[in-house]
C-alpha cells in the first residue's frame, strides 16, 4: 500500500485576541507519492509565504500571544537572534515579546533555519497531510430543523473541511454551540429524542438551559452557549449536524478565502 500526501493551505483569520487566527484551509495541487518531493514542494510554499509576511501582523509574533506563550515565544526569540543575527523579536515595557510592523526575515535564510522557526512558532502557511490510502476528508453538513436550511458548513462561499472524523466532529460540537439554535423546539418522547434517555433525564434535572415538557413531549433548548451544549448534542438522536465523506476530487475545487 503506497501512503498518499496532500499539502493543505492554512488560512488566517482575524480575532480579538491576535491579528490572525489560524484556520484549515484548501488543497495545494494534486496528490504526491514520494514524501520527499511533497516536504520539499511544501518547503518551498512556507519559504515564499514566510518572505512575504510582515511578521508583526500575525500571531504567534505579536505581543498577546506573549502572555499565554511566554516559554516557547523565549525560545524563538533565542534561536532567531542567535541562528539569524535579527533582532526581530524586542521585549517591551511590560516583558512582553512580540515583532514590530514592518518586520520581515532575510532572504538569505536556510531552509533549515526556517524548518525551525515554523517549529518554534507553531506558524505554518501550509500543512502535509499524510494518507495510508486514498485522500478522504470530513466536512460538517448542517441539518434542519436547527439550521435554516441544510448544507455544508460555510463562511463566504468557502466550504470547511477536516482531515479526520474526529477533528470533525469536536469541530462540530463546538461550531454549533455558537449558531442560531436557542429556542429549538424537539419534539417527541425522551426515548425517541434520544439513545439513552436516562442520561438525557439526568441531564435535564441539572441544566437550566434545556427544558422537557412530559404534557406535550416537547425538548426545548433555550441555550447553547455553555458547557453542557456539548453533552445534549452528542445525546441528541438528530443531531443538528452529520460528518459527510468527502472525496479528494469533491475537495480539490474549494479555495480558501482570506
Amino acid at each position: 500500500m503506497v501512503k498518499k500526501y496532500v499539502i493543505r493551505q492554512v488560512a488566517f483569520r482575524y480575532s480579538d485576541d491576535h491579528f490572525y487566527s489560524h484556520e484549515m484551509g484548501g488543497i495545494k495541487g494534486d496528490i504526491f507519492t514520494d514524501y520527499v518531493e511533497a516536504h520539499n514542494t511544501l518547503m518551498e510554499l512556507e519559504r515564499d509565504s514566510y518572505l512575504a509576511t510582515d511578521l508583526g501582523d500575525i500571531e504567534p509574533f505579536s505581543a498577546c500571544s506573549s502572555d499565554v506563550n511566554m516559554d516557547k515565544i523565549i525560545q524563538l526569540k533565542i534561536y532567531v537572534d542567535q541562528q539569524l543575527g535579527q533582532n526581530i523579536l524586542k521585549i517591551d515595557n511590560y516583558g512582553r515579546i512580540s515583532a514590530d510592523r514592518e518586520t520581515y526575515l532575510t532572504k538569505n535564510i536556510t531552509n533549515e533555519q526556517l524548518s525551525m522557526i515554523r517549529f518554534k512558532s507553531g506558524l505554518k502557511f501550509y500543512e502535509l497531510v499524510e494518507f495510508a490510502d486514498e485522500p478522504q476528508f470530513f466536512g460538517i453538513w448542517e441539518k434542519s430543523p436547527f439550521h435554516k436550511s441544510e448544507g455544508f458548513r460555510s463562511d463566504e462561499g468557502t466550504i470547511y473541511f477536516y482531515n479526520t472524523y474526529v477533528e470533525a466532529y469536536n469541530e462540530a460540537i463546538k461550531y454549533c454551540s455558537y449558531s442560531n439554535l436557542n429556542d429549538t423546539k424537539i419534539k417527541g418522547k425522551l426515548e425517541d429524542i434520544t439513545d439513552m434517555p436516562m442520561i438525557l433525564k439526568s441531564l435535564l434535572k441539572n441544566s437550566n438551559d434545556f427544558n422537557y415538557d412530559e404534557v406535550v413531549e416537547e425538548l426545548t433548548i433555550k441555550n447553547t452557549y455553555t458547557t453542557e451544549w456539548g453533552a445534549l448534542s452528542t445525546l441528541l438522536r438528530n443531531k443538528p449536524f452529520e460528518i459527510r465523506l468527502l472525496t479528494f476530487d469533491d475537495v480539490k475545487g474549494f479555495n480558501e478565502s482570506m
